[in-house]
């Protein structure tokens, strides 16, 4: 069980950091606004922003792209 946390716990906070340090350089807030797509920049809706398993179902590509 505690595993499982701690895993969770991991994918939650590995994906803050990637957010950190994909928009800190280029001088976007943290906040605002939500996460989009830096190619089209449409909004990431909030089913499609689960950490890891959106990103495996989506195959790494916007929906909308």
């Amino acid at each position: 069980m505690a595993a499982t946390f701690a895993a969770l716990g991991g994918l939650v906070v590995g994906s803050f950091l990637n957010v950190v340090s994909y928009r800190l350089p280029r001088g976007e807030s943290l906040i605002a606004p939500g996460s989009h797509c830096p190619r089209c920049g449409t909004a990431v809706r909030p089913y499609d922003n689960v950490p890891v398993i959106g990103w495996l179902l989506l195959r790494g590509r916007c929906r909308d792209c």
